[in-house]
């Protein structure tokens, strides 16, 4: 099976024929289908390859169930990664021409070729303009039924022209404000930074966090401890500082500040005219006592070394009734009086510490903490599930906790209703102030480490202006979600977020209209860009010039507003074009389905629904989301350190597209984790080799014919097949869809072709043969448009129907009469197994009619009840009665069955089991004897069970 060339054959007879450019037909249901176009940044991997290989399974599905389906495909340039690519081979950096060369190696061949490309990448748009075809070549060697006559990049001037637009309305709406606001800021690029600046950020995301500071007054000086929960204020009992770190002192305008060298250095891109005064080691501060905000009462220093000088200030206070952390570092030190010497500090005070409490958390009491480090068996700081534990206290106590009477005027309130009231107060009786961090150490892709800045005269987009969120949730409530669970963490995600940049100093992008010097941020131009698709290909067509497309046009495409042939003429475009283009729009639009990756849940997809829902109206909001998950190699994260990163390249010299396809689909649920193995991948191209010999071979001894009823049992089965996968693919359960085709089937046939003759077969292979091509033709399209051509069919497979099951061929009864002979052949096999002989005969004892009875009545009429009602009603009829304990003991058995499933009747069990004795003693070469249970008193007999015969092997 030469899969290249089968592949290379198909891809070319689609593009020629274009069967994957989709034209208005308005009499169809369309169906317009996205996924995140890729940025350009080097060469493709399965990461990239397992998003728009599960959506093509999809589109395919969809096309052949009669919808007219649009599949496109773009690309992503703008924002800074392209820029520092091009910006590190210009300052010759090493490093990354190593890497490039590396990509442009998979294309070239030649040294000088290689070094002339990786050369003129200094130039930002060779970057793109050299990876551009060669993605599509990639992605198209997946056998992906993409629309590619719609392709732009983001930084096209037709694209920016449609920026230009979006942005223009975020301002008349008031979406779009100016102002001074914390952001993520790369000190190096002097620049504000989002996901796609960010090392890793698609894949563990980084943003802000608010950190409440408390002021402690102490002499001449004030310690200011940093804390995420400032509500837990009234149960504090100590500070701890780190007595092996020096702290600098810090004017901070009229105050004098203690805090870490590394809490300044975040806090100067915050404030102004921060200057460090002096400094003080740690160990200086232990045993002296500070005035503690929203208690007004000293408190001890005390050491720790979890006071860490990267997080916060560098200073923590202690509320060891609900920090599991604090609780353990004061149990320590109580326990160890040597500690106390070795500080100078006073021990017996130290004692009589205790635990304040102030939140009653349900399932925690009012000392949670305590409650959780008693329960987990913690011993000391040192323990690495206090991290766990941590985590769960504070997530209960928030979400669940009510602050108790130790906590003034804020008794009775909810926590999380809390944290912020007693934040703001603190703040304005200036005993508190905040701090912003990242949510985890994270660096620019030019390699430093990103910081929180407060920029002032920043652009940002505004989630909280008037009725955006109202409106980005009134969406989300209309949308089909896969999985659903994900729809509360959209809303969690809307309710944080706030102020987003929009625009920064330099990167690829579209200008921002209203202020020179700065660019369109890459991901907020990247969220209505769907819409682009549908007349991109007309403004190629038509040779719209950017200059036409004023805001004019854009608004009678996108929203019908203004005249036509006023728009015509400012536009200078023909009314018949701009009509066109308007009719494509309404036809295409919304966006009925966009599969993504879970990591940009947070980001871009919530953009995506905000976007709709403020600019179009309510007719063009998107429809529906689906969720993928992560994608590794060989068991862990891919990386080229680690020599597991396995391109499309490799997908499509080693393995094949069809290999690939079935290879993801059949491995992984949607959102699971997909753990690609070279072995496993291997197995996969031999199966769907295989299964392409067995298709062949039916499609040339094929011959119509008679059935017997094993042969109707599973073309039963077989129907039953098309309806499954058809609900399946439906549900985007492509696992269950693609487990049936390639797995499902296959096993079937292997299994009544030792039941029927050969001339039997060849009726089967007539029946099945024409549906099962068209059921593969999602998962591998290329093998699929091969056997259609073997079968003698016209045209392409990818266009056909979708096969509809034949209901009056489908026959429950057959399949249990089969299923019934299976199971027990395999059981006779497992036997003769363990008894490690040759069976002279072979004693089959189907399960006697009462126990029949007993089962039907408890699936029909009991299921549910309690045991105890099941045997009292049971003892009512006669023939069960008189079984007795045998009855009684049977009947608790079954009532303890959570899923009883239907059965045959014992004379059903009996003619199944009797018209499969010759095939069984074939199978067994032995003799084989079928028994009503009921005429024997073998111990086999007595155990039979419906749907379990009774075995008795004889050696």
């Amino acid at each position: 099976m030469d899969f290249k060339k089968i592949e290379k054959k198909w891809q070319e007879r689609w593009k020629e024929a274009g069967i994957f450019i989709p034209k208005v037909e308005k009499r169809r249901k369309k169906f317009f289908f996205t996924t995140p176009y890729p940025y350009i940044s080097g060469s493709l991997h399965i990461g990239h390859g397992r998003a728009v290989t599960e959506s093509d399974i999809y589109v395919r599905y969809m096309r052949m169930k009669g919808y007219n389906v649009l599949y496109p495909l773009a690309f992503h340039i703008t924002g800074t990664p392209v820029l520092g690519i091009s910006s590190a081979i210009e300052k010759g950096d090493k490093k990354k021409i190593g890497i490039y060369r590396g990509y442009v190696k998979n294309y070239l061949s030649k040294r000088k070729e290689i070094d002339k490309v990786v050369k003129s990448f200094k130039e930002p748009w060779n970057i793109v303009n050299f990876f551009v075809p060669k993605m599509m070549d990639e992605y198209s060697s997946l056998g992906l039924s993409i629309d590619w006559s719609r392709r732009f990049t983001t930084g096209d001037p037709d694209y920016q022209k449609f920026i230009t637009w979006q942005f223009m309305n975020y301002k008349k709406k008031g979406f779009l404000i100016k102002g001074s606001y914390p952001v993520l800021f790369c000190p190096h690029c002097d620049n504000a930074v989002g996901e796609d600046d960010i090392q890793d950020a698609d894949t563990n995301p980084v943003v802000k966090q608010e950190f409440t500071l408390l002021k402690f007054p102490m002499d001449k000086f004030t310690l200011v401890a940093a804390t995420l929960r400032p509500e837990t204020v009234f149960g504090q009992t100590n500070l701890w500082v780190n007595p092996d770190i020096e702290y600098v002192k810090t004017r901070v305008g009229k105050e004098k500040w203690v805090i870490s060298k590394e809490g300044f250095e975040k806090l100067s891109y915050q404030k102004k005219g921060l200057k460090i005064i002096g400094k003080v080691r740690g160990s200086k501060l232990l045993g002296k006592h500070a005035m503690a905000p929203g208690i007004d009462k000293e408190i001890l220093i005390l050491p720790s070394n979890f006071a860490d000088p990267k997080v916060g200030s560098g200073i923590v206070t202690s509320v060891p009734s609900d920090a599991p952390c604090d609780w353990v570092a004061l149990k320590d030190l109580q326990k160890d009086r040597k500690i106390s010497e070795k500080y100078k500090l006073n021990y017996n005070e130290i004692t009589k510490i205790r635990a304040i409490p102030i939140i009653n958390t349900p399932g925690w009491g009012e000392l949670a903490a305590i409650e959780i480090c008693k329960k987990m068996g913690m011993e000391n700081q040192k323990d690495p599930r206090l991290e766990e534990a941590t985590h769960t206290i504070y997530r209960e106590g928030f979400h669940k906790g009510v602050m108790n009477k130790n906590c003034g005027k804020y008794a009775g309130m909810k926590v999380f209703e809390a944290k912020e009231r007693v934040k703001d107060d603190l703040i304005k009786k200036g005993k508190a102030d905040v701090i912003y961090e990242t949510s985890r150490e994270a660096f620019c892709r030019c390699g430093t480490r990103v910081v929180v800045a407060v920029l002032e005269n920043q652009w940002f987009l505004d989630f909280n202006a008037d009725k955006w969120k109202d409106s980005a949730k009134k969406c989300l409530s209309k949308m089909i979600l896969i999985p659903d669970n994900i729809r509360n963490l959209f809303l969690e995600t809307f309710e944080w977020l706030d102020k987003r940049p929009a625009a920064r100093r330099r990167g690829l992008g579209t200008p921002l209209p209203f202020e020179k010097g700065w660019i369109i941020e890459s991901l907020s131009d990247s969220t209505i860009y769907m819409s682009f698709y549908i007349i991109k290909n007309l403004i190629s067509k038509y040779r719209i010039k950017p200059e036409q497309m004023v805001p004019e046009f854009f608004d009678y495409v996108y929203l019908g507003k203004g005249n036509l042939k006023q728009v015509s003429k400012k536009t200078k475009v023909g009314e018949k074009i701009l009509k066109e283009m308007r009719e494509n729009f309404e036809y295409w639009y919304p966006n009925d389905h966009r599969h993504t990756y879970m990591a940009h849940l947070s980001n871009h997809l919530s953009f995506f629904i905000f976007a709709h829902a403020g600019i179009f109206p309510t007719k063009f909001w998107p429809r529906k989301i689906s969720i993928h998950g992560f994608v590794i190699s060989e068991g862990v994260k891919m990386s080229k350190s680690k020599g597991n990163v396995i391109s499309l390249l490799d997908v499509k010299k080693n393995y094949g597209a069809d290999t690939f396809r079935a290879y993801i689909s059949t491995t992984t649920n949607l959102e699971g984790t997909f753990n690609w193995k070279k072995e496993e991948a291997l197995n996969m191209k031999k199966r769907i080799s295989g299964l392409c010999n067995i298709i062949s071979e039916m499609i040339e001894k094929k011959k119509t014919g008679k059935l017997s009823s094993s042969g109707k049992a599973f073309i039963s089965r077989f129907e039953n097949y098309v309806k499954e996968a058809d609900k399946a693919l439906g549900e985007m359960r492509l696992r269950d869809y693609g487990n049936i085709v390639i797995y499902g089937i296959s096993n079937a046939l292997k299994r009544v072709q030792r039941r029927v003759s050969e001339s039997e077969m060849f009726a089967i292979y007539d029946l099945i043969a024409e549906k099962w091509i068209r059921m593969l033709n999602p998962v591998i399209p290329h093998m699929s448009e091969e056997l259609w051509e073997k079968l003698g069919k016209k045209g392409f497979v990818s266009l056909e129907k979708w096969p509809k099951a034949d209901e009056k061929k489908i026959d429950p009864k057959l399949e249990m009469m089969e299923s019934l002979v299976d199971t027990t052949t395999d059981d006779i096999r497992e036997i003769i197994k363990l008894v490690g002989k040759k069976p002279s005969e072979i004693r089959i004892y189907t399960a006697p009619g009462w126990k029949h009875t007993v089962y039907k009545a408890i699936l029909k009429k009991f299921r549910g009840k309690k045991p105890g009602d099941i045997i009292k009603n049971l003892m009512k009829i006669p023939e069960v009665r008189e079984q007795g304990k045998h009855a009684i003991r049977f009947a608790d058995k079954l009532s303890k069955i959570p899923n009883l499933t239907e059965m045959l009747t014992d004379q059903e069990e009996f003619q199944a089991l009797s018209e499969a004795k010759e095939f069984l003693e074939k199978e067994f070469e032995c003799r084989v004897e079928v028994i009503e249970g009921y005429k024997s008193s073998s111990e086999k007999a007595l155990r039979a069970e419906p749907g379990k015969p009774g075995i008795e092997i004889i050696a």
